[in-house]
């Protein structure tokens, strides 16, 4: 029998559905935003609000509210965003939420350890490369977000194309490294955001987790229906 049409569209709207989120979360952390990003985030926000649409996820309205509620007339919210941003990630005094995986797991908690290794041998075999090598870190929470968008759009492109074998592969490989990656840290990396008060960064973070979290839910369920569709 072969597989249903409808099933490989689904899958693909799913894979780019995510892709889309994962690069938008990964854009917050990879750099801090200017003052015209803020005002299309706010404008953007409200508009999306305004349609009354449903979203898959909680985190999507939650992050779509805090957004909307950033007055974007006020001539100081990028200067604030942005001390924010360095207060948070970068310093010159220790930051407060470290944007590293090799922070948050194994001991001694420091930069450049095993973990970062391992994410990098896991870019290399999908020939993924950071877009800043040997400067930043492999492990820095945008590079890991825009490697899990980077799969979602080669597997969407594989159920496009009806290359389903290749698309589930892609889709395990990107469960395989939320779960031994990023899951593993974004929980303590979200919490040590709002411990800080990170009133812009907190809610992106929180929308970074939640998108993680569903993904990794979801993974069996969708890599056993991927399955499922494939010509008996």
């Amino acid at each position: 029998m072969e597989r249903n049409a409808k099933d490989s569209t689904y899958q693909e709207e799913q894979s780019r559905w995510r892709e889309a989120l994962y690069r938008l979360a990964s854009a917050a952390f990879l750099e801090e935003p200017t003052d015209e990003q803020l005002v299309t985030q706010i404008e953007t926000a409200r508009a999306a609000l305004a349609e009354e649409g449903s979203w898959e996820l909680p985190c999507e309205q939650q992050l779509l509210t805090h957004l909307a509620s950033l007055d974007e007339s006020d001539a100081d919210l990028g200067r604030r965003v942005r001390s924010e941003y360095a207060e948070l990630f970068i310093g010159p005094r220790p930051p407060k939420a470290p944007l590293y995986e090799s922070m948050y797991r194994g001991c001694p908690r420091r930069l450049l350890t095993q973990v970062t290794r391992q994410v990098r041998d896991t870019y290399e075999s999908c020939g993924f490369t950071v877009a800043k090598r040997n400067r930043i870190p492999d492990d820095h929470i945008g590079y890991e977000l825009e490697f899990a968008a980077n799969l979602c759009a080669r597997e969407a492109l594989a159920w496009e194309e009806d290359r389903v074998e290749e698309a589930v592969s892609w889709q395990s490989m990107r469960h395989e490294f939320l779960e031994e990656h990023v899951s593993q840290w974004i929980g303590g990396f979200a919490s040590a955001v709002e411990l800080a008060e990170g009133g812009y960064f907190g809610p992106w973070a929180r929308f970074a987790q939640g998108i993680i979290e569903a993904d990794v839910e979801t993974g069996v369920g969708q890599d056993d229906c991927a399955q499922g569709g494939e010509a008996r």
